[in-house]
């Protein structure tokens, strides 16, 4: 092989090379500019506080049911929830939800194990959720929300004692207690 054509072939192999670790590199900013052309944001939520009927009769996830609403406890009033989800992504698509109720606290603790029970079901493959909450130490900061914006109802500050369910990471059901208020705080995102 001559001397010329290892230069070439050296050459096309550094380049691919160089290629490589750009794509590796500006993945993510790849995608965010995929993601800023190809998506419908979608953000829905209640207007004012519902009763537990009002909330059994609605399809407040875009037009379909929204399954941790199916168990909510029928103590629940005031119930308010904010949606944003990101229609035509491919694969999981990006959201984030919350809400809010009022309710007896040992209703509150059901309504919270069944959710962890449900996600522990749910995803066998990853690292299971306890059970049993972890006690407030001190109090929340004012909760900082993404692509939902502002949510004034979502008062977590508030809380001076209270509890904590599941965790705040990607895909995970983080949910607050007030034990003091009776009031519930639910909030997962991508």
């Amino acid at each position: 092989m001559g001397k010329k054509k290892r230069i070439i072939i050296f050459s096309c192999a550094t380049i691919f090379v160089v290629l490589i670790v750009l794509c590796f590199f500006l993945r993510g900013y790849l995608f965010s500019i995929y993601m800023d052309y190809n998506y419908e944001e979608m953000v829905t939520g209640s207007e004012n506080p519902m009763s537990f009927q009002e909330i059994s009769n609605a399809k407040p996830f875009f037009g379909t049911e929204y399954n941790e609403f199916k168990l909510l406890p029928k103590t629940a009033i005031n119930i308010q929830y904010k949606f944003w989800y990101a229609k035509g992504v491919m694969g999981p698509a990006p959201h984030e939800h919350c809400f809010r109720f009022e309710a007896p606290v040992d209703d509150c603790r059901t309504f919270a194990e069944k959710i962890i029970e449900k996600y522990n079901k749910d995803n066998p493959n990853f690292r299971q959720l306890p059970l049993t909450p972890v006690k407030l130490k001190k109090r929340e900061s004012p909760f900082e929300f993404g692509e939902l914006g502002k949510v004034e109802w979502f008062d977590i500050e508030k809380i001076v004692k209270g509890e904590v369910w599941g965790k705040n990471s990607s895909h995970t059901p983080c949910i607050w207690i007030d034990t003091e208020r009776g009031i519930l705080y639910y909030y997962e995102s991508d």
